[in-house]
């Protein structure tokens, strides 16, 4: 009978337990729990490149805003985020964090069903994105 992946063994080995109890310690059974803890890190799957990009442009926007924003060299332009500098810069995170993170999660389910529509769509999005924010920072 095989065992399940999630199952965890523990290793017997007496001799070396007296030297060290980190020797001990349990180990996973089966390589499908590495799978299913790096897939979603896996850049193989359908616009995991453009999804890992628009992460980190949306994360260099509100990083760079929150810097500009506090040091009084910008305000915010979007008005359903501006008031959230006056109650404290985490609720902007939240908030803004809130807004992109479940949209990027829905289009890297929607790819594996519509892998080139998805990733064509996400290329755009990434070029008006990075046009707006140029725009923004240089007007």
């Amino acid at each position: 009978m095989d065992t399940p992946p999630s199952r965890i063994v523990e290793e017997e080995d007496h001799t070396m337990s007296t030297l060290s109890p980190t020797l001990n310690r349990p180990r996973y059974q089966d390589a499908a729990f590495l799978h299913l803890i790096s897939r979603p890190f896996d850049m193989k799957r359908p616009a995991a490149a453009e999804v890992l990009t628009l992460i980190i442009l949306c994360a260099v926007d509100m990083y760079s805003t929150i810097y500009w924003v506090k040091t009084g060299q910008a305000t915010e332009a979007n008005p359903l985020l501006a008031w959230t500098f006056d109650l404290h810069p985490l609720i902007f995170v939240l908030i803004k964090a809130g807004t992109f993170l479940p949209t990027l999660l829905l289009a890297a389910y929607m790819a594996r069903k519509h892998p080139r529509t998805v990733t064509v769509l996400l290329r755009a999005v990434i070029l008006m994105y990075i046009v707006v924010y140029l725009i923004g920072v240089f007007h």
